[in-house]
Parts: structure tokens; C-alpha cells; sequence
């Protein structure tokens, strides 16, 4: 199957995100692509286009992940569903989606990210990350919250004023946090522009990201799992909330004065000061 304008989005999306993590698997392994190719029985750069999700069948995915990966087999049914799914938008919530949604955003060149809600989890520490676990929900995603961002990757975030006035796991883990965020925006691995609060809500997702991979630009909304949807013309842009988001935030100083000033919020509350 080769993935072109006419295919399902949704569809062209689930090619997009399979090439992506058995990227990822190969590197962990220490195979080549031409070990993927003996393995498969084809060409070396047919291997490389299912990589890089310019084509996908599903039996070349099930001997990657089943036989040669040694993936659990519920990931394994997990992710042949996704190929099968025909309709705009890409649900994944099977077992094994935040692994997959991890090695996206890690992939990814360049990410800009809109949330209502919490701290994106590129950008959390592992205290904040544990302080919005789910109870009796389990991930095993290691590169869930990373040390850094990739090298090289271009990261901006929205984030809703609100958020910096909600001590998360307690004072001293959201000041831990909101001074992470100040670091990375200290040392150019990220920008953060804050929404004031009264600019309202600024659209209808609380949790938005653009990412570039692969000369795609693929769109996910983040719950109790990952809807995916890649950008196309037949369709509204699903660019809409970023652009509002962007108009309303503050610019790179005065946010980068929000941070501060609620990071010396919770170091204070931190010491029980009024």
C-alpha cells in the first residue's frame, strides 16, 4: 500500500506514526536497514519507505514487531489496527499508545503544542509527570519525560496561565517544574508564551500539537489516549486553535516574567510564607 493524497488520513497518519516507532526499534536492536530488508525479503529502500511512512503492508509490520522486535503480542494487535482504520481521524488508545506518542514527539523536528490543561509531558519532570499519574493506569513509555528535548528539535508551547497557578504534587514539585521550564527556555531548547487568563478559551481542544515529521505535518489531541489527523486540504485546518493561541499569548519577555513570578509563588508557599 503506498501512501498518497487519496489515501484515508486517517490511515496515511497510522503509516506515518508504525514507520516512526520501527525506527526507533531498529536503532535500540543495532540493526541496519539492510538487516530490516533480509529480514522482510526486500529491497533496502523499500525498507526505508516503511520507515519513513511512505509505505506500509501489514504483514511486513507483524514480522518487524513480532518476530524481530519481540513486542508484546497486544502492542502487536494494537498496531495492526491502526492500519486498518479508514476513517479522518486516527484513535489510539490501545496498549502501547503513549510508547508510540513518546517516540513521535521525540522524532519530530519541529513541535508546537497548545494545552489548557497540564505541562506537556516533553517538558515535565518526572516528579510532575508521577503527581498527574493515573491511578491504576500504567505506561511504559521511558521516553515519556526525557532529560532534554532532541537536539536540534524546535519546540514552542502555549501554555493557559491557569496552569501556573496549580501546585501539581505540592508547592515544591511545581516550582521544580516551572524552573525546568525556565531552563529550557533559558537555554533556547524550547520557547513558552503564556495565554492570560482573559483572553478566554482560544479553541476547542485543551490539548493540541503540530508535529513535522518526516515532511508531514501530523496533528494529535491528547486524553486516555492519541487522536491523530494529518493536515489536508480537503479538510478545515486543524492549525486553528495554535493560530488563536498564538495571537493571544504574551510575548517571549512578559511570559518569561510569569514564569518567574509563579515559580517565587510556590517557593514561597513551599516555605509557608502569606
Amino acid at each position: 500500500m503506498k501512501i498518497t493524497e487519496q489515501a484515508p488520513a486517517a490511515q496515511a497518519a497510522a503509516v506515518i506514526i508504525i514507520g516512526t516507532c520501527l525506527r526507533r526499534l531498529r536503532a535500540r536492536r543495532g540493526w541496519t536497514l539492510q538487516d530490516v530488508a533480509h529480514a522482510l525479503g526486500c529491497s533496502i529502500s523499500t525498507a526505508s519507505r516503511i520507515e519513513d511512512g511512505s509505505v506500509s503492508t501489514d504483514q511486513p509490520v507483524e514480522t518487524l514487531l513480532r518476530m524481530h522486535y519481540r513486542v508484546p503480542e497486544e502492542q502487536v494487535r494494537a498496531v495492526v489496527q491502526l492500519l486498518a482504520c479508514g476513517s479522518r481521524e486516527l484513535e489510539d488508545s490501545g496498549p502501547g499508545w503513549l510508547d508510540r506518542l513518546a517516540v513521535v514527539e521525540q522524532q519530530a523536528t519541529v513541535v508546537t503544542t497548545y494545552s489548557a490543561c497540564n505541562i506537556p509531558r516533553p517538558l515535565r519532570t518526572p516528579a510532575y509527570d508521577e503527581a498527574l499519574d493515573i491511578p491504576g493506569l500504567a505506561f511504559a513509555a521511558p521516553e515519556r519525560v526525557p532529560h532534554k528535548l532532541p537536539k536540534g528539535q524546535v519546540y514552542t508551547l502555549f501554555l493557559d496561565e491557569a496552569i501556573l497557578l496549580q501546585p501539581v504534587g505540592g508547592p515544591a514539585v511545581m516550582a521544580a517544574q516551572l524552573d525546568h521550564l525556565l531552563d529550557a527556555v533559558q537555554e533556547r531548547r524550547a520557547a513558552v508564551r503564556v495565554v492570560p487568563m482573559e483572553a478566554g478559551p482560544v479553541g476547542w481542544d485543551t490539548n493540541l500539537s503540530r508535529l513535522t515529521l518526516h515532511g508531514h505535518r501530523l496533528y494529535v489531541r491528547t486524553t486516555l489516549g492519541a487522536q491523530y489527523t494529518i493536515d489536508s486540504p480537503r479538510h478545515a485546518s486543524p492549525d486553528l486553535p495554535l493560530i488563536a493561541a498564538a495571537r493571544a499569548a504574551l510575548s517571549d519577555d512578559r511570559s518569561h516574567e510569569c514564569l518567574e513570578a509563579a515559580s517565587e509563588r510556590m517557593r514561597l508557599a513551599t516555605l509557608g510564607a502569606p
